[in-house]
């Protein structure tokens, strides 16, 4: 049966670590979708903060991006009898026309095959990780959209030998944490620091402490500077983005950002690279271009130029494989029809150049 994690408790603990847990705000720098998830975590947490707790991994605007539905005795072992019958009828029609949701969940299952991730994905079972209520059983394994993406990220990391087990990195938008514990599980002596909003860290903190208790985990409040990183391993550091100029003295090994610096304003973004601009390697996926004159999808005038960086190489540079099939439904250009996301999304692996500071 699935392992008794503990939630309360680790909440109200970073919460403790935590000055101002609630009341963060937001400034001009701040894009538009980030201030509005912002706003809809203060009012679910002051109206019923047991739903905050229940509902750390999947909310109303974040989640594990479903996979489709599917019976199985690890789905009834796992989720219980009634929630796996009720989570199948409510995707069946939810997703009435599962065709193009289906087909692309089944690609992304491929890729990772011709890449060599659904090894990756074999060790880490999502089925097996806190409050995970959503999987696709299949090879003796379990994943969603969000596993399979994970899996596929750190394969490349591997590939590309970005990181070594005594090194630090650092992720900016870390969201639950998932993606840390892919990556703790193969280099289980990395320090791990992870940048974000306070209650997305909550999040991170909860998830990645049930998995690795005997990490040390540094919470925000305990954080002066970030020196005890350069002498320490098997360190989790929840850092907050009021916090983030810490990141200039900090010797870091690779910073990654998946999806979220495509929905900056230009000058946070600017900001976060001034930031990691010493970082030897930078590993990026995110949008072509943030918002098409067709479909101004964020609050951002981005494109992949502003990615490439005179003191960086291009180590590796490609269209990013997972999801890139998937059709979502939406109204567009005044009518209803399934049509791919407004932009493609691009792969993005830089190194600094060693002559150049």
């Amino acid at each position: 049966m699935r392992k008794d994690y503990i939630y309360d408790k680790h909440v109200e603990y970073f919460i403790s670590k935590c000055e101002g847990f609630l009341s963060q705000s937001s400034d001009k720098k701040i894009d538009q979708k980030h201030e509005n998830l912002l706003e809809e975590f203060k009012k679910i947490y002051k109206k019923d903060k047991k739903s905050f707790i229940n509902n750390l991994r999947n909310w109303s605007h974040h989640g594990d991006l479903s996979c489709p539905p599917q019976i199985t005795f690890m789905h009834i072992k796992y989720l219980g009898f009634i929630k796996t019958i009720f989570t199948f009828i409510k995707k069946k029609i939810k997703f009435f026309d599962l065709k193009f949701f289906n087909q692309s969940f089944f690609d992304d299952i491929e890729i990772l095959k011709v890449t060599g991730s659904l090894e990756i994905l074999k060790k880490n079972p999502v089925h097996k990780t806190p409050q995970c209520n959503d999987f696709y059983y299949f090879e003796k394994t379990s994943s969603n959209y969000r596993w399979n993406r994970y899996a596929y990220l750190l394969n490349k990391i591997r590939q590309e030998k970005l990181i070594t087990d005594n090194c630090n990195f650092v992720d900016i938008g870390s969201f639950y944490g998932g993606f840390q514990s892919y990556l703790k599980n193969f280099y289980p002596k990395v320090n791990l620091i992870l940048l974000d909003f306070n209650h997305q860290l909550c999040r991170s903190y909860v998830f990645l402490k049930n998995l690795f208790p005997g990490s040390q985990h540094t919470l925000p409040d305990e954080i002066i500077d970030l020196d005890f990183l350069n002498k320490n391993q098997n360190q989790i550091v929840y850092l907050p983005i009021e916090k983030r100029s810490l990141l200039k003295k900090l010797k870091i090994q690779l910073t990654t950002n998946f999806f979220s610096f495509g929905e900056m304003k230009r000058e946070m973004f600017s900001e976060y690279f001034k930031l990691i601009d010493h970082s030897k390697y930078i590993y990026s996926v995110n949008r072509f271009v943030s918002s098409p004159f067709f479909e101004k999808t964020y609050d951002s005038d981005l494109d992949v130029r502003d990615y490439l960086k005179n003191n960086y190489s291009t180590l590796y540079f490609d269209i990013f494989p997972m999801h890139h099939y998937l059709n979502i439904k939406r109204k567009l250009l005044n009518r209803y029809a399934n049509r791919p996301i407004g932009s493609p999304y691009f792969e993005l692996i830089l190194k600094k150049n060693e002559n150049r500071r």
